[in-house]
């Protein structure tokens, strides 16, 4: 099934289009350029930012562009949102931790993040924990 969905400018006029092939790639169609996937869309965009060490990249849920962010925002001051319980306790032990699929890359990758953003004082402190254990 393919479909497409266009973006507009606050005119009307339209931005750019994604065609879409159900569960396949997806084709970023600007008016002067083509980007065949999220990644590359993201790579450019981020590129056009222009980003330096005064700038702050929040990274809220990486699915599918985490690499991506992390290589396009060393530039810049990069935080990660930790919003869910982040790692399966049953699946941990002394020396393995099963990290929540979501957040396996950026926690993979801790040493390229400058802080991670999370809901309570306790989260914080199992995090810090673990990662001085786990990585």
């Amino acid at each position: 099934v393919l479909y497409q969905r266009t973006f507009y400018n606050e005119d009307g006029t339209p931005v750019y289009d994604i065609l879409m092939n159900q569960g396949k790639e997806e084709v970023y169609h600007f008016k002067d350029k083509i980007f065949y996937g999220k990644q590359a869309f993201v790579r450019a965009f981020m590129k056009s930012l222009n980003l330096n060490k005064s700038d702050l990249v929040i990274l809220d849920r990486e699915t599918g562009i985490g690499q991506v962010v992390f290589e396009e925002a060393q530039t810049a001051h990069l935080a990660v949102v930790v919003h869910a319980e982040h790692y399966s306790e049953n699946a941990t032990n002394e020396d393995y931790i099963l990290w929540n699929n979501y957040y396996d890359y950026q926690f993979t990758n801790a040493d390229k993040v400058d802080f991670f953003i999370v809901s309570t004082d306790r989260q914080n402190e199992v995090l810090q924990e673990q990662f001085a254990k786990y990585t």
